[in-house]
């Protein structure tokens, strides 16, 4: 059984200081890229209305509403957060209990460009979910034949923003999982059982200057740097045996 530990972390002001020690130290965070990487990443999260209303009678609406009560069974969202509250982190042990290249565990495996995201409150009110929009480039893996280049999907993360009617916002995630960014090029694993939705079990980001893995673990980290054609080849072969 995964170990599930909660983390709150608490938004503390502090008086200002102008001594030497803290421009520099401050200066040294800023620089530091794994610090950059990781508030570039908080970035991506979609914010989601925690009143969001219930659907009204419509196809869409009606989908949309059976889409929040499908997670209503993860439990992570306070609907009366203590005012001092900007983040609440899961650290999930096993969540990435899976290879950095999860070939067998996804049903699909696309290259696709985002084009947009939104988050959205579950049924109940105590879970977060984000949705990405993306453009299909090409297909490793499916079983579907209606899945091909230009088809577009929605796929699915949990976690989020959540905005309170007070104004708060607290970001609810889980420790390593990151959120695709918009008008950027990924290889996505997706997982089709929970029908009809497909759930990102990983991606990586396909830039210029080589691949960058969506999530921190350390599995996925190790492909960094690859080019965009090894990374393709990398799966091809898996897909072969």
């Amino acid at each position: 059984m995964r170990k599930v530990t909660h983390i709150v972390l608490f938004l503390v002001l502090a008086s200002t200081c102008f001594c030497r020690e803290l421009f520099a130290g401050y200066a040294a965070v800023q620089q530091d890229p794994g610090i950059e990487r990781s508030n570039k990443a908080k970035r991506g999260f979609p914010t989601a209305d925690f009143d969001e209303p219930d659907s009204d009678e419509s196809v869409t609406s009606r989908s949309m509403k059976e889409k929040r009560r499908r997670y209503d069974t993860f439990k992570f969202v306070a609907s009366k957060p203590e005012p001092w509250v900007a983040e609440r982190v899961i650290i999930n042990e096993g969540f990435f209990d899976f290879p950095a290249l999860p070939v067998i565990e996804s049903d699909l495996i696309v290259i696709g460009m985002v084009s947009n995201s939104a988050a959205h409150i579950s049924g109940n009110r105590k879970n977060v979910f984000s949705e990405f929009n993306l453009t299909v480039e090409s297909v490793l893996k499916t079983s579907s034949e209606e899945i091909k280049q230009g088809s577009l999907l929605t796929v699915d993360r949990i976690g989020g923003f959540v905005k309170y009617p007070n104004g708060q916002k607290i970001l609810f995630r889980i420790n390593g999982l990151n959120m695709p960014e918009i008008g950027s090029r990924y290889l996505f694993f997706l997982d089709a059982k929970k029908k009809p939705d497909l759930i990102i079990l990983t991606a990586y980001e396909l830039t210029p200057q080589g691949v960058m893995s969506l999530d921190t673990s350390s599995q996925f980290l190790s492909l960094e740097g690859l080019t965009e054609t090894e990374l393709q080849n990398r799966v091809l072969n898996l897909l072969k045996k």
